[in-house]
């Protein structure tokens, strides 16, 4: 006769089981209380994701909401239904639909981030964090698969009988305590990485905080000797002739990409250190390897005269292409005057603009990171020979207006 057996699902150590579910608990926590707390990145990622027309405010706050409350329901279900299949089934499935909309955020490198893990945007890129939420989402669905493992099915009375009679073997080391380790050191990766990167990111803020700073001393040194006016490199009155730097034509060249060049003027009388002003991305204009071109972008509002920057259409007078003065500036302590777009989320030529830090020198000496979003975005307009309308660069009123509270 044949020995009839049952060998019942891999079992998970209860230690190690709560644990798991207390670790997946915690992170559905910190996700939803971070999207209560600050929902701006979820609610740029969701206008995103919607097709056209559909990302109205109310939807996009309706569907942060509702997001945040699911995460919150999964924390609560999983601490209060521990031996419950169908939660984790749902868990399992919603892992597998929320790692697709990373996937989906970090291929584009214009596409926000999500902000569930706090990581700071390098030029509207989201593929660190979307990179670092996958591999967070794939370690927790391997937390929900082995917790699956050890929930036993529902047996039948007589194989219930026969498997309790059967005898139990322990094992000292089993295959799902290796997935289990593996498992629970994803999430601590999801979780620490953007601890660190944060710190790396904090540590670049601080040196360009450092360095505009310094040049903004150097504008005003500039200032100083030139009858109050900052850096100039234009024909006024003429925006259409090409620049000229350091004896060298730039040619092609627009007007105000002089808020690159104005370097030249400062270097090396007034500001020595050239490596700190090396543009880390292209300039989109060939230039000789003596000319500077700098990461610290000038307002392009030191380029025009404030009526220049009024209305909705730029004025026709040419006589508005001129150099300003520094002390002209009617709100010093809310003006900008130098930009950082290295360290800001404001991506060259990108379709979307969201929510986030930049990092500015303002009219009064200081520096520091400000909000950007739509209503400092409000504060600008757009104007032709190579403008950025973006704050700080091209603000309402130029020097007469002002950038931030």
């Amino acid at each position: 006769m044949g020995v009839l057996t049952v060998d019942g699902p891999p079992r998970v150590r209860p230690s190690v089981e709560w644990a798991l579910r207390a670790a997946l608990a915690g992170v559905f926590l910190i996700a939803a209380v971070s999207k209560v707390l600050d929902s701006n990145a979820a609610r740029a990622a969701v206008r995103y994701l919607l097709p056209a027309g559909f990302g109205t405010p109310s939807i996009t706050l309706a569907l942060v909401a509702t997001l945040a409350a699911v995460k919150a329901a999964f924390a609560c279900v999983l601490l209060a239904l521990p031996r419950s299949r169908v939660a984790l089934v749902l868990v399992s499935g919603t892992l597998v639909v929320f790692t697709g909309v990373l996937v989906r955020l970090a291929v584009d490198e214009h596409a926000p981030a999500c902000g569930c893990l706090g990581v700071p945007r390098f030029l509207g890129s989201s593929s660190p964090e979307a990179w670092m939420g996958i591999v967070r989402n794939v370690g927790m669905f391997g937390c929900t698969l082995v917790l699956l493992r050890g929930v036993p099915k529902a047996r039948s009375a007589p194989v219930r009988a026969i498997a309790a009679n059967l005898p139990r073997t322990t094992r000292a080391f089993t295959l799902i305590e290796v997935l289990v380790s593996i498992a629970v050191v994803a999430v601590l990766m999801g979780l620490i990485l953007p601890a660190l990167w944060s710190a790396r990111y904090g540590g670049k803020v601080t040196a360009a905080c450092a360095t505009i700073r310094q040049l903004g001393a150097a504008c005003v040194m500039y200032t100083n000797s030139n009858r109050d006016f900052l850096p100039y490199l234009g024909t006024p009155g003429e925006p259409d002739r090409p620049l000229a730097v350091r004896g060298y034509t730039l040619d092609p060249s627009l007007y105000f990409q002089q808020s690159r060049y104005y370097v030249n003027l400062l270097y090396p009388d007034y500001y020595a250190d050239q490596e700190s002003l090396r543009r880390p991305f292209a300039s989109g204009v060939p230039v000789p390897t003596k000319v500077l071109v700098s990461r610290y972008d000038l307002t392009n509002c030191a380029f025009a005269a404030p009526a220049y920057w009024v209305g909705e259409y730029p004025p026709p007078e040419r006589t508005l292409f001129r150099g300003q003065r520094l002390v002209d500036a009617a709100h010093p302590t809310r003006k900008g005057l130098l930009l950082d777009l290295a360290t800001g989320v404001i991506a060259p030529n990108s379709p979307v603009h969201y929510p986030g830090p930049i990092t500015v020198g303002l009219v009064d000496g200081s520096a520091g990171q400000r909000r950007y979003d739509e209503t400092s975005n409000g504060r600008t307009v757009t104007r032709p020979y190579g403008s950025s309308p973006w704050p700080v660069m091209a603000t309402k009123a130029g020097f007469e207006g002002w950038d931030f509270w």
